[in-house]
């Protein structure tokens, strides 16, 4: 059976994210790429994002089901109500728009060592393992992604190297 993570992530992110107010967006230019994204309104033009990228995967030959696949988690804020990559901000947002993938928001903003690494992903290789690594990520995600990424005060380095 093949791996979806729209399915899972309809399984096993939407119910939790949908009661703070988060709904599952698809936007055509990045579901192409993997990325999938829960949005918010916050105030005004203000959005807040959510995005589950699958990273890209080609697999070999023999024993392709042996390998790990990866997603990364990664939270976004800006004016409007679809991401803004840092190169479409337009200059009166730059104090309000946030880029920071959750692992480095743990890892170098709030000093939670939980993940090996600033730029930890999330590997799985089975639907269950999906589930079991979203579950992980969501719990991240509601504990501190989203307190800090709502605050309007939140600031922070965009991470140096980005996935």
């Amino acid at each position: 059976m093949a791996i979806s993570l729209k399915s899972s992530l309809k399984k096993i992110a939407a119910p939790p994210l949908k009661s703070l107010g988060y709904e599952l967006i698809e936007l055509k230019e990045w579901v192409g790429g993997g990325s999938f994204f829960f949005r918010n309104h916050l105030w005004a033009e203000m959005y807040s994002f959510i995005e589950f990228h699958l990273m890209a995967w080609t697999p070999g030959p023999k024993n392709h089901e042996s390998l790990s696949r990866r997603i990364s988690v990664v939270l976004w804020r800006n004016h409007g109500d679809t991401p803004h990559s840092m190169y479409q901000k337009n200059d009166t947002a730059v104090d309000d728009w946030l880029y920071m993938p959750l692992s480095y928001l743990l890892w170098s903003e709030l000093d939670i060592k939980v993940y090996g690494n600033p730029y930890f992903l999330w590997e799985f290789k089975t639907s269950d393992d999906l589930d079991f690594q979203l579950q992980n990520a969501v719990h991240a995600v509601i504990k501190y992604g989203i307190p800090w990424l709502e605050n309007p005060a939140s600031r922070g380095a965009t991470p140096k190297q980005q996935i």
